[in-house]
C-alpha cells in the first residue's frame, strides 16, 4: 500500500484519515468489502462486512494520537470485541498504529480480547506498511470449550 502521507507532511487528522485508509485496503484485499456496523452506538474507524460469509466481521481502529494506555481508547476496543461474541467466528480486530507502538498494541489487544471472553491466534499479526505505520491484526473466535 502505498500512502500519500508522512508523518512529516500532515496533520494529525490527516494521519489519522491515512491509518483509516490503510486499514479499509488491507481489509478488501481479505475479501471485507460490505459496509457494515456494530450496533448499539459503536462507531468503529473501518467496520465490513466479508464478501462471501456475511456473519464475518473486519472491525479496525487508526491509532496516531492513542497510545496503547490509553483508558478511552482501551474502553472502545473492548466495546468492539464484546460485539464481536455474537457474531460467527472468526472476525477480524485491527489497529492501524505508529510503527514504534506495534509490539504495545498488539499485547493490549491481546489482553483486552481475553477479557471479553474471546480467543484470538497465539501470535498477532504485525505488518510494517511503511517508516510511519504498522498494522496490528488479530483473527478473534469464541472459545471452543
Amino acid at each position: 500500500m502505498i500512502s500519500d502521507c508522512n508523518s512529516s507532511g500532515c496533520g494529525v487528522s490527516e494521519l489519522h484519515e491515512w491509518r483509516r485508509r490503510e486499514l479499509q485496503a488491507f481489509a478488501g484485499h481479505l475479501g471485507f468489502v460490505v459496509p457494515a456496523t456494530l450496533g448499539r452506538g459503536l462507531i468503529p474507524d473501518v467496520v465490513l462486512r466479508h464478501c462471501v460469509d456475511s456473519h464475518r466481521l473486519f472491525v479496525g481502529d487508526a491509532k496516531h494520537t492513542e497510545l496503547p494506555e490509553d483508558r478511552g481508547s482501551n474502553a472502545r476496543l473492548l466495546s468492539y470485541a464484546l460485539s464481536l461474541r455474537s457474531r460467527r467466528s472468526p472476525n477480524i480486530l485491527a489497529v492501524a498504529c505508529p510503527a514504534r507502538h506495534g509490539e504495545r498494541w498488539s499485547s493490549q489487544l491481546q489482553a483486552l480480547i481475553s477479557d471479553a471472553g474471546l480467543d484470538c491466534q497465539i501470535e498477532p499479526w504485525i505488518r510494517k506498511l511503511d517508516s510511519a505505520i504498522e498494522l496490528v491484526v488479530l483473527e478473534v473466535f469464541e472459545p471452543s470449550g
